[in-house]
């Protein structure tokens, strides 16, 4: 192995809805984590894999780094992102053009604990009309926040990734890879599976529902062509003629989207067969 060879952990996170899972996607090069506009669409923390002859990134996308409530689940988030924080060797802070300012200085607060190397990642600069706006934030955030390691990226456009990456490269401590070279994530095939649901099902429903439903696999066929059974779990009584709909309609489209995604990173034909049950 080339003694210059690196390899580290870094960690991505931000707000809900500022672009992680999008940029998780475009760093690894494939869909491994949902992508939804809907907040917190992200529970678990999610690693993607990069790799060059040069070093092997293992990328760690987080749930919204936000002021978390005290449900379960939120508790269970923040575990996750405190989680990938001790694990990391860098923290890529996602921020768009418009962050305020006092917002960026509470995270970085929380963020330091950790005692890090902290980049902070501009995405959506496609929303500047003129890129020139960038060169004050920047130095605004210099002077603000004492950091003077940035990245201006769009996730939309594309645009940045490489450059990034570059940066990234150069932060990273020297190592063999821990991972197969043509590794792109460690999670399984069945929570791949059941995330493609639960965000279909985000797609699908009403804000509040989503968050009140649980995705059970019972039985997964990876054969020649993939087939997966789920139950959908539902919180409360009202939520299951909701997720079935009139005729079946809105369990057939989630099936539907959730086939099409897993078709996209499987490379197999696909089959998703739901029902939907009530939590006792």
């Amino acid at each position: 192995m080339n003694e210059e060879h690196r390899f580290g952990y870094v960690s991505i996170v931000g707000k809900p809805n500022v672009g992680k899972s999008t940029l998780l996607n475009l760093l690894v090069g494939q869909r491994v984590s949902v992508v939804n506009k809907k907040s917190n669409t992200t529970r678990d923390k999610i690693l993607g894999i990069y790799n060059s002859e040069a070093c092997q990134i293992a990328f760690l996308d987080t749930p919204g780094f936000q002021n978390l409530n005290q449900s379960i689940t939120y508790k269970q988030m923040r575990r996750e992102i405190n989680a990938a924080l001790d694990l990391s060797d860098i923290v890529l802070y996602l921020i768009d053009p418009y962050t305020e300012l006092h917002g960026i200085q509470e995270v970085l607060s929380q963020l330091n604990r950790f005692d890090k190397k902290i980049i902070i990642v501009i995405n959506k600069i496609d929303l500047l009309k003129n890129k020139n706006e960038l060169l004050p934030v920047a130095k605004e955030l210099t002077l603000a926040t004492k950091i003077d390691e940035f990245a201006f990226i769009s996730s939309l456009r594309n645009k940045g990734i490489e450059q990034l990456l570059d940066v990234i490269e150069k932060g990273l401590p020297a190592g063999p890879p821990e991972y197969e070279q043509d590794a792109i994530t460690d999670t399984s095939l069945e929570f791949r599976i059941k995330e493609e649901i639960r965000n279909a099902s985000l797609n699908a429903l009403h804000d509040e529902i989503p968050y009140g439903i649980d995705i059970e696999l019972t039985s997964v066929s990876n054969e020649k062509n993939l087939k997966a059974y789920a139950t959908i779990w539902a919180s409360k009584k009202s939520y299951k003629s909701i997720l079935i709909g009139k005729e079946g309609r809105t369990i057939k489209a989630i099936g539907i989207q959730a086939r099409k995604n897993i078709e996209l990173w499987s490379n197999k034909k696909s089959s998703v067969y739901l029902q939907v049950n009530i939590k006792k």
